[in-house]
């Protein structure tokens, strides 16, 4: 097992480790950290590589419609950003966050999702609605008309 710093060459993990007194127990709880992730920052970079098969991507999208059937919007959004992790600018899924986040009554993170699902599709009269619709209930009524008239 080797442990890798930024700007440093591979050192072997039991040369470091046995300069300390309890170094099995560093070295459990460097296998624990390891298992579950959070020492392992290479293995979420890698993970975000990996495209999202459509199996996998319906499923997700298939989750994320039954939570919020159960009005668990919450629940829904963690689903449509396991999506949007892979592909950010994914405009179905985009204008279905928008949708869940304006039914939890989150209208100002609504407005920033659909103002860039805007951006990748100005024509989309859906997108632009709910887009006005968000700024309106976030407060923002002049910027709503003018989403309402373009």
């Amino acid at each position: 097992m080797y442990y890798t710093m930024k700007y440093t060459m591979n050192i072997p993990i039991r040369i470091i480790i046995k300069r300390f007194k309890g170094y099995k127990t560093v070295l459990a709880s460097l296998v624990v950290l390891w298992f579950f992730g959070l020492g392992n920052t290479a293995l979420a970079q890698t993970d975000s590589l990996v495209e999202l098969s459509a199996k996998k991507r319906q499923y997700y999208i298939s989750q994320a419609q039954k939570m919020r059937s159960m009005e668990n919007y919450k629940g829904a959004l963690v689903f449509i950003d396991s999506i949007l992790r892979y592909n950010a600018q994914d405009k179905q899924i985009l204008l279905f966050k928008g949708d869940v986040l304006m039914q939890d009554d989150n209208f100002r993170q609504a407005s920033k999702t659909l103002q860039s699902l805007k951006m990748l599709q100005p024509n989309n009269t859906v997108s632009r609605i709910n887009l006005s619709y968000a700024l309106f209930k976030s407060h923002k009524p002049e910027k709503a008309l003018k989403q309402a008239k373009e």
